[in-house]
């Protein structure tokens, strides 16, 4: 059982630390050249034709981008990108895209560092993590949401790997405090808002991507919670 809550653990990671690069990496030429190789394509069809709801739509969409690849250079794909990259996600001026995707801001706290900010500072540092800029931006940004749940789930998958149960469930507990706290109190609401202002089938793929997996990791946690529970009885 515990090689089982390994490997979901891993892979959860892997899911999550392929998301966040998606907001806090601004599109250039390698980047793109790389995330369209025969490899991801092939990765994304068993995946469309594995998975369902949004997760299927997601794959569907960025499986359809790499056809339009091969109709274009990469200078051109990328140059696309990268100014779409900025109006979904930096916020630069009203009606030239929307709200930038900080948790504070569709909460409607109204400001970022805020009390909000704190708060998933917080359990960040409960986690053992102190994530900045590096990770892709303030502590509420999305990107480093992802990040956190991605680094989380990584140490989780460790514990389970050293046999380390309690400490394993600890993480997973934090993992499923923070999903329902804060990312699906305004994820799931900024990636609607992503996928209805995207000019591109890339980004609006990457928003049903987004959206369905936290919909479906969050089914995930709570049943792993249910069989630990079950266990301890």
């Amino acid at each position: 059982m515990q090689q089982q809550f390994y490997q979901l653990a891993a892979n959860r990671s892997n899911v999550y630390n392929f998301l966040c690069q998606f907001y806090n990496t601004v599109p250039q030429e390698e980047a793109i050249g790389k995330l369209f190789c025969e490899e991801f394509v092939e990765n994304l069809k068993k995946l469309y034709s594995m998975a369902e709801g949004e997760i299927k739509e997601g794959a569907r969409l960025l499986e359809h981008t790499h056809r339009r690849t091969l109709e274009r250079t990469l200078e051109d794909l990328t140059e696309e990108l990268a100014v779409e990259f900025t109006r979904l996600f930096r916020g630069l001026k009203p009606k030239y895209g929307p709200p930038p995707p900080y948790e504070s801001v569709y909460i409607g706290e109204g400001r970022v560092m805020g009390e909000t900010t704190q708060e998933v500072n917080n359990i960040y540092l409960e986690a053992g993590f102190a994530l900045t800029k590096e990770y892709g931006g303030p502590p509420d940004y999305i990107g480093t949401e992802l990040r956190f749940m991605s680094l989380a789930s990584y140490r989780e998958a460790e514990c389970w790997k050293n046999g380390d149960r309690n400490e394993a469930t600890r993480f997973l507990k934090i993992e499923d405090r923070f999903l329902k706290r804060h990312m699906l109190r305004w994820i799931p609401g900024f990636c609607d808002t992503m996928f209805e202002e995207a000019k591109t089938d890339f980004y609006r793929g990457v928003a049903k991507l987004t959206r369905g997996f936290l919909t479906l990791d969050t089914e995930q946690i709570e049943e792993l919670l249910q069989v630990l529970e079950e266990e301890e009885q």
